[in-house]
Parts: structure tokens; sequence; C-alpha cells
């Protein structure tokens, strides 16, 4: 799904699929340990998720929408030791 159409939709309640729920959770974990990373600059985050990584061999955004539920983890896993 494209930003632009999430975004037009986002008014709509998400599915409770446990699932999409996981999904989400890892998202939002995502989103917390990159603001723990860099507390100071919100736009870093973005730019991390942007760049090509060294252990991934591209973008962690391009592994996480190509991997699915697979790929979340491995980007999250990346971020957050404790959870690794």
């Amino acid at each position: 799904m494209r930003a632009s159409t999430f975004y037009k939709c986002s008014h709509l309640p998400l599915p409770e699929d446990e699932s999409i729920q996981r999904r989400i959770d890892y998202v939002i974990r995502i989103s917390g340990a990159l603001h723990t990373t860099y507390p100071t600059n919100e736009s870093m985050g973005w730019r991390w998720l942007r760049q090509k990584h060294r252990r991934f061999g591209r973008a962690p955004l391009s592994v996480m929408l190509d991997g699915a539920e697979d790929g979340l983890v491995a980007v999250l896993a990346e971020l957050d030791c404790p959870f690794s």
C-alpha cells in the first residue's frame, strides 16, 4: 500500500487480525527504538530507515516492506539489542 493511499483511508479502524496487530506492535517498537537511538533529531530515524545498511545490503525500510513480518523482526532486532 502506498503512503498516500494509507493516509486517505487512515480514518478506518485496522482489522482485529492477530498478525496485523503483531506487525503494528513491531512498527511501534521500531519507532520507539529509533527515538531512543536519535533522541535529539527525529529526522535521523527516517534517514536511518532510508539509507543502505551494511547488514541488510539495502535500506531497512525496503527490508520492512519486502519481508513482511520477518522484515519487521529483522529491523527491530538490529535496533533493539534485548529484542534480538
